[in-house]
């Protein structure tokens, strides 16, 4: 959970956690000081509800005191006189209570000595109490006279007088411990006795009240005087507190009796020690505890106001801490962007200002090592990108990662198809025995030894337009810890050097054949000739020379051929041109391949008006037989062979057509180069040593023409060359 809230915060922006936390802070700080005004307010409501309390205690004390006083007095009386009512002279009870009413009558409202039927005997004073009043029918009168101890009565209302009154009796007793009569002082309620007492008490507080409730409910003395002998103000409480009879502060909702009926009142209880009654004293919640609501609203306004102005504080605070802060993030994310020209503004000394001086010193650094890194780049890209060698890339889990145009071409794929691919998918080592070894010996499996890896190895490349034959290096990429993170592939096509290669083997090989076959008929027509037990006649053995002739002019022709060729490769061919006419030159090349039996039929088709060209009328001648005898050799079943003409552009174009085998599309490129055979599969019947197109080109192109081939495969081929036409003869024909 912990963990949960620390990321939550972690991931906070820097303005919003240092305020939260100042918040939290606050909350903090703003929870004490709750508790602690919390703290007070209770202390305080506890000191006000102690205080009712004690001023209930005190009120409920007086009136104990004045209670206990009357009947002190009243006790004190029988001490004077027997107040046995069968005495005839009762002067002397008379003289005692006029001396003890005089003593308390600031208390009472009268002092009577009753019998014990509850007939008026002495009274004083007499005026409202006449003597011989049977107060047996009275209410509170049945109470004490029944009574064998002093006692109070509840409160009732007197008939005598119609006040609201009490009665504080003390039953006289004869020597043989027989009630005799009744000392009774009378107090009426509605006098200053109780109601100067409890006055006092509700001044404290504009809703104050007092009441003394006597054990059956009814209300002895109060502060509202019309509420005498009726219910008090709180019923309910009252009768829980005369059942418990202890001291204690309540709250209780008020009667219909009160001006507020729905609202609340704090009462302070004590029960009154003389009499089984209770003292109330009492006023509304609201202005009892206006005190501590005014600590509590006071204590909130000063903490909400603290809490504003430190969240205010805080947040400008925090605003200024964090507006340089975020300054450095929009200036790194710039950086990070590749703006590294624009100034980190941030002002002042402080950390801020200083880290915001490191990163604009790290912005020059970063600005100087990325231009040296940007040229640098520049270098290596151009020499990667302009190498003729295929050059790639590949990364520890042996995929592309990245190639250059070289490379595009000899795969077949762009860089953006080629990234991504396993290096096997091009790259298909083999080993000397031509089995693929890729898999098993790739330089980026765990323990390979770089040595070996970096040595170079002959692979092939699998593109799309075929195989290519490589020579292939590499060398190991590290990171700045020295792990193996690439490797740098760079290739030399040797396909065209292996295919040389082959080439000069099967040259080799048809030169010598060629060789072989002419020296064979040499070689065997002399030995016949030199026999010694064989005559040959004259025309036998001029068939023989004739044989050994021609078969001398293949060898010479053969060895002029690579006498051309190896002219060609030292750049010393040259031909010496004059103006020529063709015709003569097709007809001779004609007739001379006319002479070996074919069969063949030569078409020749040229214009009449044929314009001289600037040419060597002997090589022209050679180029010529080299088309006609492989317009022969290549269409073996025989066919129409044409020679044809015609004048374009100022260049005479001769072309030679067959309806042989014909050349593939794809090896039309190459026909023309020294060693190239169309079909191997024919070389083997058909003489040659791949030389002839070659020498052909090289004569054509010395004389400022060009050579061409256009054919359909297994339909035949046309082969043309151009000779310029001679300055004279294309003056002539222009005027």
């Amino acid at each position: 959970m912990m963990g949960n809230l620390l990321s939550f915060l972690d991931n906070m922006r820097l303005q919003t956690r240092i305020s939260l936390l100042v918040g939290f802070g606050l909350v903090a700080v703003l929870g004490l000081l709750t508790f602690l005004s919390l703290r007070v307010v209770q202390e305080t409501t506890d000191d006000i509800l102690h205080e009712r309390l004690v001023l209930a205690g005190v009120v409920a004390s007086y009136v104990d005191t004045i209670l206990d006083d009357n009947r002190r007095h009243l006790a004190a009386l029988p001490s004077l006189a027997s107040f046995d009512p069968h005495e005839s002279d009762l002067s002397q009870e008379r003289q005692a209570m006029v001396g003890t009413y005089a003593q308390i009558g600031s208390y009472t409202e009268g002092l009577m000595l009753l019998d014990t039927q509850g007939k008026i005997i002495l009274s004083v004073p007499s005026d409202n109490l006449p003597v011989g009043t049977d107060l047996s029918s009275e209410t509170g009168f049945q109470e004490i006279l029944t009574a064998s101890e002093p006692s109070i009565s509840n409160a009732f209302r007197f008939r005598l007088t119609g006040k609201p009154t009490l009665a504080m009796a003390l039953p006289v007793k004869n020597g043989s411990g027989k009630v005799v009569s009744i000392l009774c002082i009378l107090i009426y309620l509605d006098s200053s006795l109780f109601t100067d007492v409890l006055d006092p008490s509700s001044r404290f507080s504009h809703t104050g009240h007092a009441d003394i409730v006597d054990s059956k409910g009814k209300v002895v003395a109060s502060t509202a005087r019309h509420e005498l002998l009726m219910v008090p103000d709180h019923p309910a409480f009252y009768r829980q507190m005369l059942s418990e009879r202890k001291a204690q502060v309540k709250i209780t909702s008020g009667s219909d009796n009160t001006d507020q009926p729905n609202s609340m009142h704090v009462m302070a209880y004590v029960p009154l020690k003389s009499a089984p009654w209770g003292l109330g004293l009492g006023a509304t919640e609201q202005e009892t505890f206006a005190p501590v609501r005014r600590v509590q609203l006071q204590s909130g306004i000063l903490g909400l106001l603290s809490v504003l102005v430190a969240l205010a504080m805080g947040w400008f605070s925090t605003k200024k801490v964090v507006r340089p802060v975020e300054t450095l993030i929009t200036a790194s994310e710039r950086m990070a962007s590749g703006d590294l020209g624009t100034p980190v503004k941030v002002e002042g000394g402080d950390e801020v200002g200083r880290l915001a001086a490191a990163f604009d010193e790290m912005r020059l650094k970063l600005q100087a090592a990325y231009h040296a890194l940007t040229v640098e780049k520049s270098q290596y890209q151009g020499i990667f990108l302009s190498m003729a060698d295929p050059v790639f890339t590949t990364d520890a889990s042996s995929q592309i990662t990245s190639l250059n145009p070289a490379a595009e071409r000899m795969i077949g794929l762009s860089a953006a198809e080629a990234v991504g691919l396993p290096c096997s998918d091009i790259l298909k080592s083999r080993d000397g025995a031509g089995v693929r070894s890729c898999q098993a010996s790739c330089p980026l499996l765990p323990g390979a030894d770089w040595r070996e890896a970096s040595s170079i190895s002959t692979e092939v490349v699998c593109g799309r337009q075929g195989n290519n034959v490589v020579e292939a290096a590499r060398a190991p990429i590290y990171d700045d810890e020295g792990a193996l993170v690439g490797v740098v592939h760079v290739l030399r096509d040797i396909s065209a050097q292996e295919e040389l290669s082959e080439m000069k083997e099967q040259f080799i090989s048809n030169v010598s054949h060629e060789l072989r076959s002419p020296l064979g008929f040499v070689k065997g027509y002399v030995t016949t000739l030199l026999r010694k037990d064989a005559q040959w006649g004259e025309k036998m053995r001029r068939n023989f020379l004739r044989e050994i002739l021609r078969a001398s002019d293949r060898l010479e022709h053969l060895v002029n051929e690579l006498l051309d060729l190896s002219r060609v490769r030292a750049l010393t061919f040259n031909i010496e041109c004059q103006p020529v006419q063709l015709r003569p030159v097709v007809h001779a090349a004609v007739k001379w391949v006319k002479v070996q039996p074919s069969q063949h039929k030569f078409v020749v088709s040229l214009p009449r008006k044929l314009p001289r060209v600037l040419a060597n009328a002997e090589r022209t001648e050679q180029v010529l037989r080299n088309l006609l005898e492989n317009a022969v050799k290549y269409s073996p079943d025989g066919g129409r062979i044409g020679i044809t003409g015609l004048v374009e552009d100022g260049m005479v174009i001769i072309s030679v057509s067959d309806e042989g085998i014909g050349v593939p599309v794809e090896r039309l490129e190459n026909i023309f180069e020294r060693f190239h055979r169309v079909d191997s599969s024919l070389a083997a019947k058909i003489g040659g040593v791949g030389i002839g197109l070659s020498i052909c080109r090289s004569i054509v192109e010395a004389q400022g023409g060009r050579i061409w081939v256009a054919s359909t495969y297994g339909e035949g081929s046309t082969f043309h060359f151009s000779v310029p036409v001679h300055e004279e003869a294309r003056r002539s024909s222009t005027s």
